[in-house]
């Protein structure tokens, strides 16, 4: 199914044919975590996802203090540098900020994308 007419042109505008290019490679095997899945086992639950062929980690988790969030993303930042994947915060631009991860997810009800690239710089 193709992406949404808006979706591709927000996309292309936002980055390069070659880049686009580039991220086709890294976004093969995309995990998207839920807080469903956060307990005492969610670190080796991710590592085992990498390991077993995940070639990008989006941390979502909605119902988390801010200090949570910022404890789990370094500890996904740290796993996800050690298997050479990026890390992609779901809706948090000061989390993402925090642990200088790869980039950030914004949805439509979430902080403009213009601002948000602003703030998190052309490298991510």
């Amino acid at each position: 199914m193709a992406a949404p007419l808006w979706r591709s042109a927000r996309l292309a505008r936002c980055v390069s044919s070659q880049r686009l290019r580039d991220l086709s490679k890294v976004y093969q095997l995309y995990l998207v975590t839920d807080d469903a899945f956060l307990d005492g086992q969610f670190y080796y639950k991710v590592e085992g996802a990498i390991r077993g062929g995940v070639t990008c980690l989006q941390l979502r988790l909605k119902n988390v203090s801010t200090a949570q969030y910022v404890q789990w993303a370094e500890k996904m930042r740290f796993l996800t540098r050690q298997h050479g994947i990026p890390l992609i915060v779901d809706d948090r631009l000061d989390v993402a900020l925090a642990v200088d991860a790869d980039g950030l997810h914004v949805g439509g009800d979430d902080l403009p994308w213009r601002t948000a690239r602003r703030l998190l710089g052309n490298h991510r």
